[in-house]
C-alpha cells in the first residue's frame, strides 16, 4: 500500500490514537512509503479525540527532527491542548513555531477559554496581537468573550460585561461579529445575569429564521432574572415567526416559571411540548413538578413523575426527577413512598456527577417523616455532617416528640449559620420542643442567652 492508503487508515481511526500511532510508526520505521503532514495531522486528530496531549507533544517533536513543518497542523496542535486544558503547553508551542497568524492566536485563546485562564488571554495574548498588528478572526473574539465569561464567574460581572461590550463592538467594525460571537457574548450576559441587555442584544440581531440558540440564551438569563413573563413573550415570538422553540428552550422557560411560582404556565408549555411530539427532559419534568410542589398541587406532580421516569435517563436526569417526585410525597406526608424514592436516589448517586443530590433527599425526605407517628423515623435520618436545614427538621421533629434534650444537643451543636435569623428560628424550634416536654425552668435562661 501506498502513502494515501495508510493516511486513509490513519484518519479512520478517529479516538483510537494508540491504533493511529502504530500506523504512523510502520510508516516512519517501515521501509515502505514515507510518512508526510497529512499522516501527521491524522495522527494528531486521533489524539486530539483522545485528549493525549503528551503523545501530541511527542508527535511535534518528531515532526521537527523529520523536517516536517508543524506549521501545517497547528490548528489540530493546539486543539489536542484545548482538550486537556493544557495552556501552558500551548503557549510553549506557539513560541517554538513562532506563529503569530490569526489564526493560531485565536486557537490559543481557544484552549485559554477552556482553561479558564481568562487574565492571561485578556492581559497578555490580546496585547501581544495588538502589539504584533494581528486581527482577530471571529473564533479569537468568541474565545475572548469566553474569557470574558470566565471573568465574570469572580464577582466582577459589571467589569467584564464592558469588556465584553468594547470586544462585541471591535468584532463588528471588523465585520467579524458572526453567530458564534454574538452567542458568546450573550452567555456573558447571562452568567452576568445581565437580561435586559441581553435582551437588548437579541433585539438587534433578530432575524428570520430566528436563531433558537441565542433565543435560549436569553430566555436563560431572563430566568435568572426572574423574568418569566419575558420568557414567554420569547417563546411567542417564535410561534409569531413560524419557528418551533426546541426542548431546550421551553425546558429553560418552564425552569424561569418554577422560579417565580408560575406552576400552570409550567404546566402549559410542558403540554405544548407533547402536543408538537418533543420529548420532554428531565429539566422540563422536574422543574413543572417542582413549581407544582410549590404551588400545593403536589397530585399533579405526582401524576407527572409517573411519565417522568425513563430507562435511559442519566444517574444525574433520574436523581432530578425523583428528587422533585420526593418532594411531592413530602409534601402530601406520605413518608413510606417518599422512602421508597429516598432509596432509589441512594442507590443511583454513586454513579451521578453531582455529589448534593443525596444530602438535599435526606432533608425532603425527613421533612415527609415530619409526623407525630414517625417523628423518630425523621431524626433517623439525619447525616453525620447535616446541613442546617436537615438540623432544623431535626429539632422540629424533637418539639414534635417532646425530645427536649435531643433538641438541645442539637441547637449546642457546631452549626455555621449563614446570618442571624437562621439561628433565632433554629432557637424559637428548640425552645417550642422545651416547652412541649415541660421542661424545668433553669433551662429556659440557658435558651434565652442563647438567643
Amino acid at each position: 500500500p501506498d502513502v494515501v492508503s495508510y493516511n486513509t487508515i490513519l484518519s479512520s481511526a478517529r479516538g483510537e490514537w494508540q491504533r493511529a500511532l502504530s500506523f504512523l510508526e510502520d510508516l516512519i520505521s517501515g521501509e515502505g512509503p514515507k510518512a508526510n503532514i497529512v499522516s501527521l495531522g491524522a495522527a494528531l486528530a486521533a489524539c486530539e479525540q483522545s485528549g493525549q496531549w503528551e503523545a501530541a507533544l511527542s508527535l511535534m517533536q518528531w515532526a521537527r527532527s523529520a523536517h516536517l513543518a508543524p506549521h501545517g497542523v497547528v490548528r489540530v496542535l493546539l486543539g489536542c491542548m484545548r482538550v486537556a486544558q493544557r495552556w501552558q503547553e500551548a503557549l510553549q508551542i506557539q513560541q517554538e513555531l513562532r506563529a503569530w497568524d490569526g489564526m493560531t492566536f485565536g486557537c490559543v485563546l481557544g484552549v485559554l477559554e477552556k482553561s479558564c485562564s481568562w487574565q492571561v488571554a485578556l492581559n497578555s495574548i490580546l496585547p501581544d496581537m495588538q502589539k504584533r498588528s494581528v486581527r482577530p478572526e471571529s473564533h479569537a473574539y468568541s474565545a475572548l468573550l469566553g474569557a470574558c465569561t470566565a471573568w465574570a464567574k469572580t464577582g466582577q460581572e459589571v467589569e467584564a460585561a464592558a469588556c465584553g461590550a468594547r470586544l462585541l463592538q471591535r468584532a463588528k467594525d471588523a465585520g467579524e461579529a458572526n453567530d458564534v460571537v454574538v452567542e458568546a457574548m450573550l452567555c456573558l450576559l447571562e452568567q452576568a445575569e445581565l437580561w435586559q441587555e441581553a435582551l437588548n442584544l437579541l433585539g438587534e440581531e433578530r432575524r428570520r429564521p430566528p436563531n433558537l440558540i441565542h433565543y435560549a440564551t436569553v430566555t436563560s438569563a431572563c430566568a435568572k432574572g426572574q423574568r418569566w413573563e419575558i420568557c414567554l413573550e420569547l417563546l411567542r415570538q417564535l410561534d409569531q415567526d413560524s419557528a418551533t422553540p426546541d426542548m431546550v428552550l421551553r425546558s429553560t422557560a418552564i425552569s424561569a416559571c418554577e422560579r417565580s411560582f408560575q406552576w400552570q404556565d409550567a404546566l402549559s408549555i410542558l403540554a405544548a411540548m407533547l402536543e408538537d411530539l418533543i420529548t420532554p427532559d428531565s429539566v422540563a419534568y422536574s422543574s413543572t413538578m417542582l413549581a407544582c410542589n410549590k404551588a400545593g398541587r403536589w397530585d399533579l406532580s405526582l401524576k407527572l413523575l409517573e411519565k417522568a421516569l425513563r430507562p435511559d435517563y442519566k444517574p444525574d436526569d433520574a436523581i432530578s426527577v425523583l428528587c422533585a417526585g420526593l418532594g411531592a410525597y413530602a409534601e402530601s406526608r406520605d413518608w413510606q413512598q417518599a422512602m421508597e424514592r429516598l432509596l432509589q436516589i441512594e442507590l443511583l448517586v454513586p454513579r451521578a456527577q453531582a455529589k448534593h443530590w443525596l444530602q438535599d433527599a435526606q432533608s425532603t425526605a425527613m421533612f415527609a417523616a415530619l409526623q407525630p407517628s414517625t417523628w423518630e423515623q425523621c431524626l433517623a435520618l439525619l447525616p453525620g455532617e447535616a446541613e442546617l436545614a436537615s438540623i432544623g427538621c431535626a429539632v422540629r421533629a424533637c418539639a414534635i416528640g417532646r425530645n427536649w434534650h435531643g433538641a438541645l444537643q442539637l441547637f449546642a451543636a457546631e452549626i455555621d449559620f449563614p446570618n442571624k435569623r437562621e439561628k433565632v428560628n433554629l432557637w424559637s424550634a428548640t425552645h417550642l420542643a422545651c416547652q412541649a416536654a415541660d421542661t424545668p425552668q433553669p433551662l429556659m435562661p440557658e435558651l434565652n442567652q442563647l438567643a
